[in-house]
């Protein structure tokens, strides 16, 4: 099933003034890390995939897609030169997702994979340049990752 999830208030700035959130220098950098750029979620867990969504939203990303399985991308109807960011679950008993990550590396698209799976860096040498994140994961640990992948 596709959900694409209307975008929802962050919490990322909650307890700051209204005043102070606009004007933090580090929230402004961040706010414009994906401006404009559409940005792809594939996650079977519907709760860790709005929890990424949330931290994608709080770095400007306009839309933000969530597929529960790469088979759903294709119903989304949008090409792959549209996607600035994929954010892709990792598993060795999920192909599909392997082999969606490796589409989108050859188009050129950043892409940050993530994991329960401790060891499965050592498994899978050709995921050396994707970045992964191991579940659960804080919203500074992807923010960290998006910068490394988007200004790469």
């Amino acid at each position: 099933m596709i959900r694409h999830v209307p975008m929802r208030m962050s919490f990322l700035n909650d307890g700051l003034p209204a005043k102070e959130q606009k004007d933090c220098p580090i929230q402004q950098g961040k706010r414009r890390m994906l401006k404009g750029q559409t940005a792809l979620i594939v996650e079977a867990q519907y709760l860790i995939a709005l929890d990424i969504q949330a931290t994608l939203e709080d770095l400007s990303s306009p839309r933000v897609l969530i597929a529960q399985d790469p088979a759903f991308i294709e119903e989304l109807a949008v090409p792959f030169s549209e996607i600035g960011l994929a954010i892709v679950e990792i598993e060795r008993n999920l192909p599909s997702n392997l082999q969606l990550i490796g589409d989108l590396v050859r188009q050129g698209i950043p892409v940050i994979g993530v994991t329960a799976d401790q060891d499965l860096r050592k498994s899978i040498n050709w995921l050396s340049g994707v970045p992964l994140l191991f579940k659960p994961t804080p919203s500074e640990s992807m923010i960290d990752a998006i910068r490394t992948v988007i200004v790469a």
